[in-house]
């Protein structure tokens, strides 16, 4: 079943109308340390400070398997070079933080700052990745 957003998909599961989903911890680390869902495993490399129980993908027997959920930041390809200069020093500079780290360490999420070149180069390879996976599934756009 599609759905429009994390809320509605763990709310389903939570009330038994769907048995298992695929997450990010941000979104179900509050509902999981609540009680009311239990994580199975960790699509990362290594396990989750949030939930260090938990094991990952791979330790359960899928050799090779991760899945990254990332965030970041795109502006209009005209924006000027200074803007994004300093728009990338102010987040580079707030991630580095401690109660942002905190923050975002009890919410599963592992900051992480790459230079603007380390991100495109990133993100190419993101798109390379799950384009293969999709081409190689035959999934199609209804």
């Amino acid at each position: 079943m599609p759905y429009k957003g994390a809320p509605t998909a763990l709310g389903d599961v939570v009330s038994g109308q769907v048995q298992v989903m695929f997450s990010s911890l941000p979104a179900a680390v509050g509902i999981i340390n609540g009680g009311r869902l239990r994580a199975l495993a960790v699509s990362t490399v290594k396990r989750s400070e949030a939930l260090p129980e938990v094991p990952t993908v791979m330790e359960s027997g899928v050799p090779g398997y991760e899945v990254l959920y990332w965030y970041g930041l795109f502006v209009p390809a005209a924006t000027p070079g200074d803007i994004i200069a300093r728009l990338h020093n102010e987040i580079t500079q707030a991630l580095r933080a401690q109660d942002v780290i905190g923050n975002l360490a009890k919410q599963g999420a592992t900051p992480g700052a790459f230079s603007q070149p380390q991100f495109a180069n990133f993100v190419k390879a993101e798109v390379a990745k799950w384009g293969k996976v999709v081409r190689d599934s035959g999934a199609k756009v209804d």
